[in-house]
Formats: structure tokens, C-alpha cells, sequence
């Protein structure tokens, strides 16, 4: 029989999952969009409000930038489409970048060790 994991459980690796993708994006290590559009899907996943104003700016940008393919997705679109794509995703992410960090300390503080 498999051991089924507790709700608990469960919040507590999307809480984690959410920390290090914020983490992430602070650091540079993950792109402002795709760590924007993984943090807007993880809201669900750690019970606040579809409208939490924590997330607000993260929901913005992913729906600002929901047309440009980044991470994985990039795979399966034509390099010549990525070309001409690419100065508008690296353009979105220099405007985003720091909006996205503000949001992303703001949830590390709230959901993992605060930033000193």
C-alpha cells in the first residue's frame, strides 16, 4: 500500500518549491518569467487567495509575457521564431526584473526564512 502524503505535507513541499523558485529568480538562476509563471501556478498550491496582493506583480508579468516561450517550452518552437523572439523576452525580463524581486523577497519573508 502506498503512503499517501498528508495535505501538510503537500503544503509544506509547494511552500518550499515556492521559496526556492523565489530564491531562484533573486539569485538569477531561474529567468523572471519562468519564475514568474511557476510562481503564479504555485499560489493554488499553497492556499492564499487567487488575489493575494504578495502575488499580484508575479500575476502580471505572467500575463504580460504569457505569449513569450521560455524554459522547457522552447524546445518545440522553431529557432528561427526563438530569434526573433528573444529581444523581446530579454527586453521583458530587464523590465520586469525588478518588480519580480521586490514580490519574490516579499514572499520568501512570508513563506521561508526572511531575507536580512
Amino acid at each position: 500500500m502506498r503512503d499517501i502524503p498528508s495535505h501538510e505535507d503537500f503544503l509544506a513541499a509547494k511552500t518550499l518549491e515556492l521559496v526556492n523558485t523565489a530564491r531562484g529568480v533573486l539569485d538569477g538562476s531561474i529567468g523572471v518569467i519562468e519564475g514568474c509563471r511557476a510562481l503564479a501556478a504555485l499560489r493554488h498550491q499553497v492556499d492564499v487567495d487567487s488575489l493575494d496582493p504578495d502575488f499580484l506583480p508575479i500575476i502580471g508579468i505572467d500575463s504580460e509575457t504569457d505569449h513569450l516561450p521560455v524554459g522547457d517550452v522552447r524546445k518545440v518552437w522553431c529557432t528561427e521564431a526563438l530569434a526573433i523572439l528573444d529581444k523581446e523576452i530579454e527586453d521583458a525580463e530587464e523590465f520586469h526584473r525588478a518588480y519580480a524581486n521586490d514580490a519574490c523577497a516579499k514572499l520568501i519573508n512570508r513563506f521561508g526564512t526572511p531575507i536580512k
